[in-house]
This record gives C-alpha cells, sequence and structure tokens, in this order.
C-alpha cells in the first residue's frame, strides 16, 4: 500500500480508501464482546506495551485523551506518580463507548477492582464518541494546546487521512506533550490474504481485496514524519502469531474483533463456498507444523477459549501442531510535540572524531585470541543468491 492513506485524484480530489461508516458499525456490533478473549487477545499485549513505554516517560500527565479498545485496562495500570485531572476515552462507536463506561463504572465502584489493586482512578473520567477519522471533529472537542498525552490503541490502521489524523493529535497537545500509539500493520492476516486469493482465482477466476491493506513500517514511519513536526519520533513493529483451531475460529474472531474488511472498493458478497475452500487451503499450507514459528523473537499465542461451533469436540482436541497460524504485527509510535526545552541534533558536519578512526582504534587495541584477532567489522552484507558475501569498506 502507498504511504499516503488518502490518494490524491486529478484535480486534488481525494480518493478515500475505507468505509468509514462500514467500520464504526462493526466496532458497535463487536461491542458486546469487549471483555471477552478476543478483545484481550488482540488488543491487550500493544495496550500493555503502550503503558510501559509511557512509564518510561519522566513527565506526569493531567489531561490524558485515550483512543481506542480496552481503556478500562489502560486506568488499571497508571502511575500512581499521576495527578490526573481528566481521562477523556475516545471511540467513534457509540455502543462501544457505552461498553467500556459500563466496564470502567463497575471497576470503579467502592470495592471494585480498581479498588483492590490500589488504581492511581482520575479526578474526571469522561466517555467521548467521536470519529478519529475527522481532524476537524477532533480539534473542536480538543483544542490547541488543550491534553498533555494522547494514547491511540489499535484504532490508527482504518483511518484515511492519517496525516492528518496525527497532525490534529499534534496540535491539540500542549507544548512538549506526547503521543503514544499503537496500529495494527506489516504482514498481518497476509496467510488468509493468500489463501482467499487462491479460493477466489480456482473458483470465481479472478481475485479482489478480501483483505484490508496494511500499513508497512516504512509507511507509518514516512507518516508520522511529516504528520505536523513530532519531535523526536520512533517507530518500531513487533511481530506476533495467532494459533486457532480452525479457519472458522479465525473468522469468528475477526468479527468478534470488529476487524472485518472496510475497504470501499472490496466485493459486495463472496460466496460461502468460496470460505469454505479458503479454510481448506489454510488448514493444508499454514498450520504449525508447516510453517512453524516465524523467528526467534515473535511470540505466538494461542486463541483456545473460543468456541467453535463449526467443528465437533473431537476435532477440538487434536494436537497443536494441526492449529493454523496467523501473522500479527503491531506497529509503534511515539513522539513529542515541540518545546524549546527538548534535545535537538546537532547540525551536520560538528562532529569532532570519525566514527571510523574509533573503530580501527578499538581493533588495535584487541588482543588476539585463540591465535585469532576478533575485530569489529562495519560495511555492507549482501545476499547474493545462494551465498552471503560481505563487502568490507
Amino acid at each position: 500500500m502507498s504511504a499516503s492513506r488518502v490518494q490524491r485524484a486529478k484535480g486534488g480530489a481525494r480518493q478515500l480508501i475505507f468505509n468509514r461508516p462500514q467500520k464504526i458499525a462493526h466496532k458497535q456490533r463487536a461491542a458486546e464482546f469487549k471483555e471477552g478473549p478476543s478483545h484481550q487477545a488482540l488488543f491487550d499485549f500493544p495496550l500493555m506495551n503502550l503503558v510501559k513505554r509511557m512509564q518510561g516517560v519522566k513527565k506526569e500527565f493531567k489531561k490524558i485523551a485515550f483512543v481506542g479498545p480496552n481503556p478500562y485496562l489502560f486506568l488499571q495500570h497508571l502511575p500512581k506518580t499521576y495527578e490526573i485531572d481528566k481521562f477523556y476515552f475516545c471511540e467513534s462507536a457509540e455502543r462501544s463507548v457505552e461498553k467500556s463506561h459500563e466496564i470502567i463504572s463497575e471497576r470503579a465502584k467502592e470495592g471494585g477492582l480498581y479498588d483492590k489493586l490500589r488504581a492511581n482512578v482520575p479526578n474526571e473520567i469522561i466517555p467521548t464518541v467521536i470519529d478519529e477519522a475527522d481532524p476537524e471533529q477532533w480539534l473542536s472537542k480538543f483544542p490547541t494546546d488543550s491534553l498533555d498525552l494522547i494514547v491511540s490503541n489499535c484504532s490508527m490502521h482504518w483511518v484515511n487521512d492519517l496525516e492528518g489524523t496525527l497532525t490534529a493529535y499534534r496540535d491539540s497537545l500542549i507544548p512538549d506533550g506526547v503521543f503514544l500509539g499503537s496500529a495494527i500493520g506489516g504482514d498481518t492476516l497476509q496467510e488468509l490474504r493468500i489463501c482467499l486469493n487462491l479460493a477466489e482465482s480456482e473458483r470465481d477466476g479472478g481475485v479482489s481485496p478480501t483483505v484490508s491493506p496494511m500499513l508497512s513500517l516504512t509507511d507509518m514511519g514516512n507518516i508520522f514524519s511529516r504528520s505536523g513536526h513530532f519531535n523526536l519520533p520512533t517507530v518500531d513493529i513487533t511481530h506476533m502469531q495467532l494459533e486457532f483451531t480452525s479457519t472458522f475460529q479465525l473468522y469468528q474472531f475477526i468479527r468478534e474483533v470488529g476487524e472485518q474488511n472496510a475497504l470501499l472498493s472490496k466485493r459486495k458478497r463472496i460466496p460461502e463456498s468460496t470460505f469454505i475452500a479458503a479454510a481448506a487451503i489454510y488448514e493444508t499450507l499454514f498450520t504449525k507444523k508447516t510453517i512453524g514459528q516465524r523467528d526467534e523473537y515473535t511470540s505466538s499465542v494461542l486463541i483456545d477459549t473460543l468456541k467453535d461451533v463449526y467443528m465437533n469436540e473431537g476435532i477440538q482436541k487434536r494436537d497443536r501442531d494441526s492449529n493454523i497460524i496467523s501473522s500479527l504485527d503491531i506497529i509503534f509510535l511515539i513522539g513529542w510535540k515541540q518545546h524549546e526545552s527538548q534535545q535537538k541534533p546537532k547540525e551536520r558536519g560538528t562532529a569532532k572524531f570519525s566514527l571510523k578512526d574509533v573503530v580501527q582504534d578499538l581493533n588495535e587495541k584487541e588482543g588476539a585470541i585463540d591465535g585469532e584477532k576478533h575485530q569489529i567489522k562495519y560495511g555492507v552484507i549482501i545476499d547474493d543468491g545462494d551465498e552471503v558475501k560481505e563487502i568490507q569498506k
């Protein structure tokens, strides 16, 4: 996918990619599963990662806006040193906000979960129905210099004008305010995309965009760097794998978290037989036994608590090696609104020594071990077909 989520047609008109009303409807229907294992499996990990990053920022935040699912978990882990005046939790689907408010109210009451955990509950918790994909609507609710911290958890990947949304976030922050975000992207659901394309091609003689396009790490980095001059921007990606007992369980999971395809240009209806054929392909090509773990840095989560109405009890007890694998990549962002107190990079050409000289000096001083001299190497490694070549500079 291109780096811009809002493509420019001839004449400068905007060409939208996602059907926002449909996506909001998906989230409305998914609200009833907010405390279920599906939401926990998909949204809790990136949220806890954002919490850790927030705790590493040596600042206090008095006004916080949280965008996306599971704000009740975020509230549970707010540092006790914060003196929070106002906490806004925002989603575009009204039912999602209402359900989150019900959960928060239950946990915040006397003797509730927050009380037992001695959580740092803000002075004022404000449910907010707002479309984060509309920069004007955001700024009308949160004007310039009104927030200390904005946290966006797994909601940016459905935004058409992502650059505009990030710029609005930047504008609503106070100077030196912080933005923390996560977005689903990378190779997420690549296995399902492949299987649906194969099934469509075989049965219908062509393919259609059955899985929404995902932003790559490079795309997100380019957009973030252009979105209103966030200072000290950092973008990184984490790889995960979700395991399911069947492809039908994966279909059910996607519906329960409200992550169905919402492309404007998608096919109106795909025959049930195509989904069944895709399931057969999936369970042949992409099982834990056939592809294994992605790499040593990829964590794997078994979604084994969902009721699979399509499979009998005997099949559900089969060996875990037969579980299907689904890729999940989460992109994380952090940036600060400009302030004169922030560190600034040195101008080019002002360095007083060369890194090349440092490496050479270290190598000269290093002794031999077992008759070999272990050196610090630098240069370029090129994968040339069957062999990897190192070109030293």
